[in-house]
């Protein structure tokens, strides 16, 4: 869900995903946002412990490799230059919003 809901969107020439009143754009955004995705699925029940298929294919795919999504992201994020605590924000951020059903959080408003 939280995938479909962050899907980048073209506007103009370049693509942007919207949350929270804020657009995302270029790709160290859109990496902050997937990496987020993941850790928001995990504290929304998705199993994501080492045996997991998402912990699983970061490692394989990326070599970071932890006993969780979130350590194995953890370890791997420096290299993207991407900061941990502002994935790891944006990730509670979403939660919040889907628990609170918060459809505004990922609904921009339309440009008039």
């Amino acid at each position: 869900m939280l995938v479909t809901l962050l899907s980048p969107v073209d506007r103009g020439d370049k693509s942007e995903i919207f949350f929270k009143g804020n657009w995302y754009t270029g790709e160290k955004a859109e990496q902050t946002i997937d990496l987020a995705v993941l850790l928001a699925r995990c504290t929304l029940g998705t199993y994501c412990g080492p045996e997991s298929t998402e912990n699983l294919k970061i490692c394989a795919e990326r070599g970071w490799c932890g006993m969780n999504v979130a350590e194995s992201i953890r370890q791997g994020i420096p290299t993207l230059g991407i900061d941990w605590a502002a994935a790891q924000d944006l990730a509670v951020q979403m939660v919040t919003a889907l628990r609170q059903q918060d459809v505004s959080a990922f609904v921009a408003a339309s440009d008039k």
